[in-house]
């Protein structure tokens, strides 16, 4: 019997991302960036995870007790994710786990993680074994009670794992229909919109379909001059961005949609330098 390496689960991952690259999260993953891809672990942050899953995002995001997951996300360096990005392309190689596995829960390899991998891809060979044994081998007639037992009993342990299988996938799909549909978002111009999870349309780079999240949909790029009210009790009510000389401001806390920088409390200094008089 061959045995299943870890090297076989990365060429598997490899070889299913090449497949499902421009299909995944609507082709985001075709050419991805380390912020898109961190848009896409929030996403799959959103959705239900196995523990398994739950313990790799932890893990790779180095998530403390008192922290949830989305906030060790959005604080993340985004360059944590160019390894993954070169080893899903096969342009570097890794042998840490963590990174693999996460590349894996990123494509959605749902043969994961490499315990899981390893078990199926046995049982295929086993099934393989068994059909070769059952055309090619020549056997004598005090051999074949012994042959037959081993045969039956490979094909109960096949039978069993694939029933797990099936069961597991049948719960899965039980969930799917009587949960109800998560809605998603995306960045319109100045506030974001609902949209379906399912849609296909993305807009501009900039436009990812996002999970709703009820806080975040309250962003709103507003239009600030001379008169508009910035503090209030002493504090900042308004937020800005500023990139490449323009400054953009918001009327709450958060990440910018459209270049994911985290937003900054409006200052004196900032009005009096970029606010300009009302017409």
């Amino acid at each position: 019997m061959s045995i299943i390496t870890f090297k076989n689960y990365k060429n598997a991952i490899r070889e299913h991302y090449e497949v499902i690259k421009t299909e995944w999260f609507s082709g985001l993953l075709h050419n991805p960036s380390p912020a898109q891809i961190r848009t896409i672990c929030l996403a799959i942050c959103d959705k239900e995870f196995s523990n398994k899953d739950e313990e790799t995002f932890r893990l790779f995001f180095e998530t403390n007790e008192n922290e949830t997951l989305k906030k060790s996300i959005d604080n993340c360096n985004i360059d944590k994710f160019r390894p993954i990005i070169s080893f899903l392309r096969n342009e570097t190689d890794t042998e840490n786990s963590v990174r693999v596995e996460m590349a894996a829960i990123i494509i959605g390899f749902e043969r994961r993680p490499y315990s899981k991998f390893s078990i199926i891809s046995r049982v295929e060979n086993e099934r393989v074994e068994v059909i070769k044994e059952e055309k090619n081998e020549v056997v004598t007639s005090d051999d074949l009670s012994i042959i037959e037992k081993n045969k039956n009993s490979k094909k109960r342990f096949i039978f069993w794992i694939l029933g797990l299988i099936g069961f597991f996938f049948f719960c899965y799909g039980l969930i799917e229909i009587v949960s109800p549909i998560k809605q998603c978002m995306i960045w319109k111009e100045d506030h974001y919109e609902k949209i379906s999870c399912k849609s296909e349309s993305v807009g501009m780079v900039y436009s990812i379909i996002k999970p709703f999240d009820v806080d975040e949909y309250k962003l709103r790029k507003i239009k600030v001059c001379d008169t508009t009210t910035f503090f209030k009790n002493g504090k900042s009510i308004v937020w800005y961005s500023k990139k490449d000389g323009n400054v953009t401001f918001f009327n709450r806390d958060g990440i910018n949609p459209e270049n994911n920088d985290e937003l900054k409390q409006v200052t004196q200094h900032m009005i009096d330098k970029y606010v300009k008089s009302c017409d």
